[in-house]
């Protein structure tokens, strides 16, 4: 394990799968967002402005339709069913 990362891969995952909903990784891709436009300080303000961004770009377009890219998440898939891994067959 790497002692530079405050948690792991798997830790996060049971995490998510146990103990998030749908709200609360919303919350999470503003966070990530914000940190990724370098915004200094999230204020209620910033909130507010994130919250609008991703209702108006993300949730309600047609060109973005997971949180990760779907090229990603199609290599993965197919790299994980193909090691035998038990995935969603949702496609």
């Amino acid at each position: 394990m790497n002692k530079n990362v405050k948690w792991t891969a798997k830790e996060l995952f049971d995490s998510f799968k146990s103990e998030t909903n749908v709200d609360e990784f919303k919350e999470l891709y503003k966070a990530m967002l914000a940190r990724e436009i370098g915004l200094d300080e999230y204020t209620d303000a910033a909130d507010e402005l994130m919250s609008e961004v991703l209702e108006n770009e993300y949730y309600d377009s047609t060109e973005i339709v997971s949180f990760i890219d779907d090229y990603l998440i199609n290599i993965a898939h197919e790299r994980f069913v193909e090691a035998n891994f038990e995935v969603d067959d949702w496609y």
